[in-house]
């Protein structure tokens, strides 16, 4: 996230000169990223799980909230500071899920949020 900032501020148009234009200096600021990790623990989740493991590893930068479920708060464990748990209570397909899950995720103040498979309509 943080390079592909740079490379959006830094580049060819600005001869290579940082420019301190308000918006660009937002772009270079640490990033709080949502990770939908719901369904960690299943075969759909595999994606999810390594994602979030060799994000772990090389970024050090950006805070990261993990949705999981409440069965899996406990099984999964951060390795890096950065990256915190958070239960989700709420289930798949659900209107639980359109409604409250937007209210979560609006709560967390997100930079942005990835989800494993098809946002729902509400989202």
């Amino acid at each position: 996230m943080r390079i592909i900032a740079k490379l959006i501020v830094i580049g060819p148009a600005s001869g290579g000169r940082v420019n301190k234009h308000k918006k660009c200096s937002k772009l270079l600021a640490m990033a709080r990223i949502v990770i939908d990790a719901r369904v960690i623990n299943t075969s759909t989740g595999w994606y999810i799980n390594r994602l979030i493991t060799y994000l772990q590893k090389i970024d050090n930068d950006n805070e990261y909230l993990i949705l999981l479920k409440s069965e899996d708060y406990e099984t999964w464990q951060p390795e890096n500071d950065n990256f915190i748990k958070v239960i989700s209570p709420y289930k798949a397909f659900t209107f639980a899920e359109q409604f409250g899950l937007k209210k979560q995720l609006k709560e967390l103040n997100r930079s942005c949020t990835l989800y494993n498979g098809p946002a729902t309509d509400f989202l």
